[in-house]
C-alpha cells in the first residue's frame, strides 16, 4: 500500500510543478477602458499587435483577461477578439 501512496503522491507533485511552468499573460483593462498588458498600458492595436508575437512564442500560454465590472462592454470585446485572434485558446475572465 505504501508504494501505491508513494506514486500517487509522486504523480501528484509532478502535476504541480508542470502546472506552475505554465506561461501567464496578464491583461487588464480599467472601468475607464485603459488597456494594459502584463503591467504596461498599451493602446488596443499595441496590444494586438504584442499579443500576435507572445501567441507565436507560446500558444499554449493562458491569457488572464481582468476587468473592473464597470469597464464598458465594447471595451471588454475589443480585447477578446484581439485575444482570440492572435491565436490563443486559454483565456480566463477575471472581474474585480
Amino acid at each position: 500500500m505504501k508504494s501505491i501512496a508513494l506514486f500517487t503522491t509522486v504523480a501528484v507533485v509532478s502535476s504541480v510543478a508542470v502546472a506552475e511552468e505554465a506561461t501567464v499573460v496578464e491583461v487588464s483593462v480599467s472601468k475607464e477602458g485603459a488597456v494594459a498588458l502584463n503591467g504596461q498600458r498599451v493602446t488596443l492595436d499595441e496590444l494586438a499587435q504584442r499579443l500576435v508575437v507572445l501567441g507565436k512564442k507560446d500558444k499554449m500560454a493562458t491569457v488572464v483577461l481582468t476587468e473592473s465590472s464597470e469597464t464598458p462592454l465594447e471595451v471588454t470585446t475589443a480585447v477578446l477578439d484581439a485575444v482570440r485572434r492572435s491565436g490563443f485558446t486559454k483565456i480566463r475572465l477575471r472581474t474585480r
